[in-house]
């Protein structure tokens, strides 16, 4: 990453002028009740927190929830109090989130290169732009909205352009108005998530393009792409696997520290289930191996620790086959082992 934008972390937020103008490409199905919207690189939230808004105010009926994931502390403490979800981490490394579940992906990546190298048909260098664009694909459900800002150059990039062209259709593309456009030369893809049989007419078309070719972006009275529903029966995955202090802290304080019978309750058998009929000496030896009856048997006074496992026995044998070869043969047997410690006269005992 080059030093401008490694000092900015690659930081480019989207105008909120821009983020205005957006939802009016935007509505959601008739149908639907619940609408995720995704930012992987959120920021402080300002730009899907505009377009939540004004989606929910224009679509009284319906729920949009915000996603959102950013790795600068700071603008992850902004962002928390703007979208309805955050996680504080990279998103491209530190993330668990379900996929297949967000009908919007709102995609606003840091623009530069992960290694310094000019991009060939068999390079090795990605941008953050392509890498952002594959990884949160996934996340977006099928037929599910992509809204891409990137500067023009990525259209050029035969890894970038190729990937667009073969995960989305009803592609459209918009340029940043004048003003905005200069500094950055930042460019808004609007696409439908659909997997699609590489087409090189339209590859060609997008990659192609030429900066007086595009139009600049303006709200629209008529959306040209219809929101598809989310799941509503279940919430999606969506955390971080960074360690955070201050959420552990608020765990231990929800819950407190001992919660290891919570996580691995105890395993052993109750008066408050029982079998039909007696166990036979099968049954039990399977529940033994099993380990399901690990932990303190008491009968007469006596007491003994027990523990069941089941090792594998390997016999080698050797056999003579059809053709007079002399074949080596591994053959595996399962068998059950059981340990027993007597405390009272501190002996172990196998059975096998």
């Amino acid at each position: 990453m080059r030093p401008a934008a490694q000092k900015k972390m690659g930081y480019y937020p989207t105008p909120p002028e821009i983020a205005h103008i957006i939802p009016s490409f935007l509505k959601p199905d008739e149908k639907g009740k619940v609408y995720r919207l995704l930012d992987p690189c959120c920021g402080k939230g300002t730009a899907l927190n505009i377009i939540s808004q004004k989606l929910s105010e224009k679509y009284r009926f319906k729920k949009f929830k915000t996603y959102g994931v950013e790795l600068d502390l700071q603008r992850y403490t902004e962002a928390q109090a703007m979208l309805n979800h955050t996680i504080h981490a990279d998103a491209l490394m530190e993330t668990r989130i379900s996929n297949e579940y967000f009908s919007l992906l709102f995609l606003n990546p840091p623009y530069d290169w992960e290694q310094e190298s000019e991009e060939t048909y068999y390079s090795n260098s990605t941008r953050y732009e392509l890498s952002f664009l594959q990884k949160y694909t996934e996340k977006l459900r099928p037929d599910g909205i992509l809204v891409f800002i990137v500067p023009f150059s990525f259209l050029s990039r035969y890894s970038c352009c190729s990937f667009l062209t073969s995960n989305y259709s009803h592609i459209k593309i918009f340029k940043f108005p004048a003003e905005l456009y200069k500094p950055s030369k930042q460019i808004v893809i609007f696409a439908r998530k659909q997997t699609l049989p590489y087409d090189h007419q339209l590859f060609k078309t997008i990659s192609e393009l030429k900066e007086e070719e595009i139009e600049e972006i303006t709200e629209v009275t008529r959306p040209f792409y219809e929101l598809p529903p989310s799941n509503i029966l279940k919430e999606p995955r969506f955390t971080s696997v960074r360690f955070d202090p201050e959420q552990v802290a608020k765990e231990v304080e929800t819950h407190g520290i001992n919660i290891e019978e919570e996580i691995n309750p105890a395993i052993g058998l109750t008066d408050s289930i029982r079998p039909l009929m007696p166990l036979r000496k099968g049954h039990m030896a399977l529940l033994l191996a099993s380990g399901f009856m690990d932990g303190i048997l008491e009968k007469d006074g006596k007491k003994l620790v027990i523990k069941g496992f089941t090792k594998t026995d390997k016999t080698e044998i050797e056999e003579t086959d059809d053709e007079g070869n002399r074949v080596k043969k591994t053959i595996q047997k399962p068998k059950t082992v059981i340990r027993a410690l007597d405390i009272e006269n501190k002996k172990i005992l196998t059975i096998e």
